[in-house]
């Protein structure tokens, strides 16, 4: 007699190894201590991508080291603060002279 769908699939997730995505972020998670201390001592993440890969302690492509670093090491820019529906913020005024555009000019000021 044939097998459910649903057993199947129960037998096959159970056979299963890791995709390779998960596999990636777990490697680049028990590396992220060395990580973190190559990137503060100034190394460029290119530079340590490259390490990493000839090492063979990674096999992720660039992009995804990047993804990577970013959600772990890269600080969220602070939060604005909300204003009201569809206003403008307020512009300075300044008090000073300044530029002020005059579309007949007077000729003693262009010679």
């Amino acid at each position: 007699m044939k097998k459910t769908l649903s057993k199947r699939i129960a037998a096959r997730s159970t056979k299963r190894t890791q995709g390779s995505r998960a596999r990636d972020l777990v490697a680049f998670l028990a590396l992220h201590n060395e990580v973190k201390e190559a990137i503060e001592d100034g190394w460029s993440l290119v530079a340590i991508w490259e390490h990493l890969r000839e090492e063979k302690k990674i096999s992720h492509s660039y992009t995804s080291f990047l993804r990577y670093v970013k959600r772990l090491y890269v600080v969220a820019p602070a939060k604005r603060e909300k204003q009201g529906a569809g206003k403008l913020p307020a512009v300075a005024t300044s008090t000073s002279g300044g530029f002020k555009y005059n579309p007949n000019p007077k000729k003693e000021e262009l010679i």
